[in-house]
């Protein structure tokens, strides 16, 4: 296999970390939205000479810097025995990712699918693989992208997603003003605020016969938004409860118990949705993120693996 190397002409910044990693940033022009976008990108050691590697793109939160990711000690660490990939961009404080109506530069959908990824592509040796995470609006950015193209990912994670955002039933003080701060008042553009509502997308693309790379929730028992999480959470378990039920004569027949729940496991992987949440002590903050992130980063490892070449 061939190393990773940067395209000529194109410079960067670049340090080494305490773990032998390594992080470049560097600043990509965006001709969707007019500006340059700031992009860093954590190298396991040796990354030179690896060969082509899996890519773990990951979203920053609400106001959080797009560093964040390289900052996290745990995650650097899992990077330096796991060979992969992890870039992240600073996709402004309040973005949610989104192609917003009501911000011209404010196209980061586009940005992520039609900029970014093509020039990491090219400008490192990959092996195809993609996955994406995130927390906070960062959580929310990588289910959004999820659901806006499924088939680009190997698996999707979310820490602490702000998965209510624009859901007016679980409208939370503030959200209403940030939403329309992208997208317009929901009055004038209800369309375009509908569009961003997890569940009936999520829903929608089960119902349609796609499948679902596998999914991987974290949330603190302490944190705010843990009732968004255990709502679309529900939403998942309610999909799966669809595909157990194409079953249910066949579950019927089974009396021993525990090939019954062998049988449903076995069912539940291979449905169109496979999901785990995991609910664990923290709250909305740094410690737990910059803590559990390498739990994020194992899941997508596995995957990886699963579906290497």
């Amino acid at each position: 296999m061939g190393a990773i190397v940067c395209l000529p002409g194109l410079q960067s910044a670049e340090t080494v970390t305490p773990e032998g990693c390594r992080v470049e940033k560097f600043e990509l022009k965006s001709a969707a939205m007019g500006r340059e976008i700031k992009v860093g990108v954590l190298l396991p050691p040796g990354s030179k000479e690896t060969g082509s590697l899996p890519v773990l793109y990951a979203l920053h939160g609400r106001g959080a810097s797009y560093l964040s990711f390289q900052e996290m000690a745990p995650l650097r660490a899992f990077v330096a025995g796991h060979p992969m990939i992890v870039v992240s961009f600073d996709a402004d404080d309040d973005s949610c990712y989104l192609d917003a109506t009501n911000r011209a530069n404010s196209l980061f959908t586009t940005f992520f699918f039609k900029e970014l990824m093509p020039e990491i592509a090219r400008r490192y040796e990959t092996d195809g693989q993609v996955a994406v995470t995130g927390f906070s609006m960062g959580g929310f950015g990588a289910m959004h992208y999820l659901l806006t193209h499924p088939e680009r990912f190997v698996s999707v994670s979310s820490l602490s997603g702000a998965f209510d955002l624009f859901d007016p039933a679980y409208e939370r003080e503030g959200w209403k003003a940030w939403a329309e701060e992208l997208l317009g008042s929901r009055k004038e553009n209800p369309a375009a605020h509908s569009k961003m509502v997890l569940a009936p997308r999520l829903e929608a693309l089960v119902s349609s016969g796609t499948k679902l790379p596998p999914l991987f929730l974290l949330c603190g028992s302490g944190d705010g938004l843990k009732i968004g999480n255990r709502r679309f959470l529900d939403t998942l378990q309610s999909v799966s409860d669809n595909e157990l039920k194409k079953h249910a004569k066949e579950l019927e027949a089974i009396t021993d118990v525990t090939k019954k729940r062998a049988r449903i496991a076995e069912i539940q992987k291979s449905s169109l949705v496979d999901f785990e949440y995991r609910e664990s002590p923290g709250g909305h903050d740094w410690p737990y993120w910059r803590d559990h992130f390498a739990a994020a980063a194992e899941f997508h490892w596995q995957h990886f693996q699963k579906k290497a070449p």
